[in-house]
């Protein structure tokens, strides 16, 4: 394990929490934060080129209310990773950042099923002293600050040489194909954009 990979995971967690958490800078959206990653990567043309095409993916997302779409973020550190420190293809490391974001929101459904049980908890300790409810934000935030830095660092290290492996052995028929499905990637993005801008009419017309 590197301390470049410990410095990536540590930072991809810090800018997680810019989702919904705290700040809202939006520095979690992919295109602003494949660019940084990118440079603590030392590969700013894979962080652009990644970020820019996660960013068309998850433009028409909004994690509003219940609301909880893939992390950005995440995806575009996963991919970043698996191009940049483990050698995968681009077309390979894309797929494994869709997989990795995906991944991290269930675990986010899961964290906040079990934040939401300490709601009872909460309610009699600020009904005592209000001034306990800082505490709890802290812990929230330190949770989830938690959560995203193990499951940057271990999906890092277990899919990015997994799907180095996998790409070393892949015939020249699979590399065309995700080559091929790759460089459509933005066209699909500008239409799912397109489509959630478009004004839908109502009933009445």
């Amino acid at each position: 394990m590197s301390e470049e990979l410990l410095l990536f995971s540590l930072l991809t967690a810090l800018m997680e929490l810019d989702t919904v958490y705290a700040g809202q800078f939006m520095v979690s959206r992919p295109v602003i934060a494949g660019p940084i990653l990118g440079l603590v990567a030392h590969n700013m043309a894979a962080g652009v080129i990644l970020g820019l095409w996660f960013e068309l993916l998850y433009a028409g997302y909004v994690p509003v209310g219940a609301t909880i779409p893939p992390s950005g973020v995440i995806s575009a550190a996963a991919a970043i990773a698996a191009a940049d420190m483990f050698g995968v293809p681009l077309p390979a490391a894309f797929l494994a950042g869709l997989l990795a974001g995906a991944l991290f929101g269930g675990l986010e459904e899961w964290m906040r099923r079990l934040r939401s049980g300490w709601n009872r908890l909460i309610a009699e300790q600020t009904a005592r002293d209000c001034s306990v409810i800082d505490l709890w934000i802290v812990r929230s935030l330190l949770s989830q600050y938690a959560l995203g830095f193990a499951f940057t660092l271990l999906f890092c290290l277990a899919a990015g040489p997994a799907a180095a492996a996998v790409m070393r052995h892949a015939p020249a028929q699979l590399s065309r194909a995700l080559e091929l499905g790759f460089s459509v990637v933005p066209w699909i993005g500008m239409v799912v954009l397109a489509e959630s801008l478009r004004c839908r009419k109502g009933k009445n017309g």
